[in-house]
């Protein structure tokens, strides 16, 4: 299967590598009818006379690019969303506090502590140590207690 039109050609070549008995690859050869001198001639050549001249840049048409079509709306616009006043503190209540998650967004919110800060206030040096202590010790009412105890809230009975 000789392929010989064209620059690049497959051809069969018989080999015999070192401990194995004779074999035919296929190598790539690569021909060409300029001469290396011919091409050694090109290098003395300034670039500008060898290469092909610049392209003379046109503007785009201006069909090239279709407006685009934006939908009009069928229906009337939806109201504006009603605004929530910000909570404080004050307005944290015992329902706020359901998990540890809460703990770490309400402590976040207000006092921008990161939730390894609320363990250390916890009396624990991890996250993880908290959440295992957590299902052996203390329940979420514990850490309600203290997150409600630092908002300074009193705790309604159960």
């Amino acid at each position: 299967m000789n392929h010989t039109d064209g620059i690049a050609q497959v051809l069969p070549l018989e080999v015999t590598p070192p401990g194995v008995t004779k074999k035919t690859v296929r190598i790539l050869a690569i021909r060409s009818d300029v001469k290396l001198a011919d091409i050694q001639k090109l290098g003395t050549i300034p670039p500008e006379r060898i290469m092909l001249p610049a392209l003379e840049e046109e503007e785009a048409p201006a069909d090239l690019f279709p407006e685009p079509k934006i939908a009009e709306p069928e229906t009337e616009p939806a109201p504006p969303p009603e605004v929530e006043e910000e909570k404080t503190p004050d307005d944290v209540t015992e329902d706020d506090i359901a998990n540890m998650n809460a703990v770490f967004r309400i402590c976040w919110h207000f006092w921008e502590m990161q939730p390894i800060d609320v363990c250390w206030e916890l009396g624990y040096r991890t996250t993880m140590d908290l959440l295992a202590a957590g299902a052996k010790k203390f329940h979420v009412s514990y850490v309600r207690a203290v997150l409600l105890d630092w908002l300074g809230l009193v705790r309604s009975p159960p």
